[in-house]
């Protein structure tokens, strides 16, 4: 995983690093692939949706940008069709938007012609350094999760929890509500808030 400064972070391979969600019949999942395009080599967010009834997998699909790595995904969806994604990006350029940060991305699912629509990924928290060094050691790891949730009161909310680093050596939890309202032929975000950051060290 690139960062604007200093060496790559160890990021998590293409396992699996958060539970799935079940909606009905559906079972939505999401992990980390490797992707090359044009010669550059990234880590994209891959999700998929099955049948768990038919044992068919009914769509799947790529958050990619060869500009940004893409890590630490998690995925929750809703009965109406919503699936949100939450992960780490971070990029190569010395610059603060390629810092790792916490990023959501709304997708919608069709289940009767079984396509999805995205949104480009949504700046949940810039990190605010570009040089995360595990407190100065030398072994560089980031992770190892993330997670979102639904709001047991509205289907419409959900709650994202994503690291994000504060300083080299200090971690902390980005936890953000999203509201998802719909719109004809379009969902769209309309408020993100209630952030919280709890700063952590990791552990060596």
């Amino acid at each position: 995983m690139r960062q604007p400064s200093g060496p790559r972070i160890d990021a998590n391979d293409t396992r699996f690093s958060s539970s799935p969600f079940i909606v009905g019949n559906l079972l939505y999942a999401a992990n980390i692939v490797g992707v090359t395009d044009n010669l550059v080599t990234h880590d994209a967010v891959q999700w998929l949706i099955f049948n768990m009834d038919t044992d068919t997998l009914l769509a799947t699909g790529l958050v990619s940008d060869p500009g940004f790595d893409y890590t630490y995904v998690s995925v929750a969806a809703n009965a109406a069709g919503d699936f949100m994604l939450a992960f780490n990006r971070s990029g190569g350029a010395n610059t603060p938007a390629d810092n790792i940060s916490a990023y959501a991305d709304h997708c919608q699912f069709d289940s009767a012609t079984r396509s999805v629509s995205c949104e480009s990924p949504t700046l949940l928290s810039q990190g605010l350094t570009g040089d995360y060094t595990q407190n100065g050691g030398g072994r560089f790891r980031w992770g190892d999760y993330s997670a979102i949730a639904i709001d047991p009161s509205n289907s419409s909310v959900f709650w994202a929890a994503v690291e994000v680093p504060i300083s080299s050596g200090i971690w902390g939890t980005q936890i953000t509500e999203i509201v998802v309202t719909p719109e004809p032929a379009a969902f769209v975000f309309t408020g993100i808030g209630m952030a919280l950051l709890i700063a952590c060290r990791r552990r060596r």
